[in-house]
């Protein structure tokens, strides 16, 4: 994957929903129907390593509270929970770019469909400090029931809104 094909930017668009940690999800301005949740991270001791820098597994878990937050603006987390739907990981790639200690400030993550299925939703995410991208990432994942622990289908009217998106941003 290269760099140009993550198509995320730095600029909030009117178009956004936020919740009391600046979390916030755009509808626009990012291609064909995707939708970004970005979240901003301060760092703390706990994510650095002996090193001083962010350990590799903050990002990993800063990643899963990006996809996680991504599913709960299309989903309530209480209907998720009611219909025992989970996005889980099947893979995941990250190229770390740059080394990033506790004291340079925070970061912001960002994480955008890049393409969805009837049970998939792959994603690209990127972290950056300032402008500058230090690490991005590609993650695949399947909706699953975990009752009867097998794939299942985005419900309907959540697949609608996400095509109702997508049909808008291709009539553009």
């Amino acid at each position: 994957m290269e760099n140009d094909d993550i198509p995320l930017v730095g600029v909030w668009l009117p178009n956004t929903i936020s919740s009391d940690r600046s979390d916030r999800v755009e509808r626009a301005g990012l291609g064909p129907g995707d939708m970004k949740y970005a979240v901003q991270f301060d760092i703390q001791t706990y994510d650095c390593d002996f090193a001083g820098g962010i350990s590799n597994t903050t990002y990993v878990r800063w990643l899963d509270e990006l996809r996680t937050g991504w599913f709960d603006s299309v989903m309530a987390r209480s209907r998720q929970q009611s219909e025992a739907l989970i996005l889980v990981v099947g893979r995941l790639e990250m190229d770390y770019l740059y080394t990033v200690g506790y004291y340079d400030g925070s970061i912001s993550g960002e994480i955008v469909d890049a393409e969805v299925g009837n049970s998939r939703v792959i994603f690209q995410a990127r972290f950056c400090l300032g402008e500058k991208e230090v690490v991005r990432a590609v993650q695949k994942t399947l909706l699953v029931n975990l009752e009867k622990r097998r794939p299942a289908r985005m419900p309907l009217d959540v697949m609608k809104v996400l095509q109702e998106d997508r049909n808008e941003h291709v009539s553009e």
